[in-house]
């Protein structure tokens, strides 16, 4: 869940760039958004760290061993330095809320199969291996799901039709 910060505050920079947001509130969404990367990249660096201090030396040194999953620990560590050191040169560059943005998706995608990596290797300490599992399709439940998505396509596709459409409003206090 820590995750959700530095992305969340990759959107605050991306918010920033916006022509129509005021220099006060640019310059208000980017000290947050570079906030909320740093203090969320700490906590989950530190709980990531509790995380596999938790798991046994033997799945944790086969994990780091592996060629994908050991990878992808070394690109979650590469991200959150370059997300730092992108969040503190924020002000400076306004390409630097695309590259937070894009460092932020590599980021969870990291951390993502980092997790996965962790359970499929105590999974196989305890014998069990995911990849050689009997799939069976349940046809209905999958055809339920097409009909249901398409139909979210739909009215995502409508309401962006009427977002196109709609007029800004000026608003003004007395």
């Amino acid at each position: 869940m820590t995750g959700a910060f530095p992305v969340a505050g990759a959107a605050l920079a991306l918010l920033a760039l916006r022509s129509d947001v005021e220099p006060a509130t640019a310059k208000f969404l980017g000290t947050s958004g570079t906030c909320a990367i740093s203090l969320g990249l700490l906590a989950e660096a530190t709980f990531g760290m509790f995380a596999l201090g938790a798991q046994p030396p033997s799945v944790v040194t086969a994990m780091m061993r592996d060629p994908l999953y050991g990878t992808f620990a070394w690109v979650w560590l590469g991200t959150a330095v370059l997300l730092l050191v992108t969040g503190l040169f924020f002000g400076l560059w306004r390409i630097t809320a695309v590259v937070a943005s894009l460092l932020a998706f590599l980021n969870v995608a990291s951390t993502v199969m980092v997790r996965d990596g962790i359970r499929d290797y105590t999974l196989r300490a305890a014998g069990f291996e995911v990849w050689n599992r009997v799939v069976v399709t349940n046809w209905s439940v999958v055809g339920i799901f097409l009909v249901l998505f398409v139909a979210a396509l739909g009215v995502i596709g409508y309401l962006i039709s009427v977002l196109a459409k709609a007029r800004r409003i000026e608003e003004r206090y007395i």
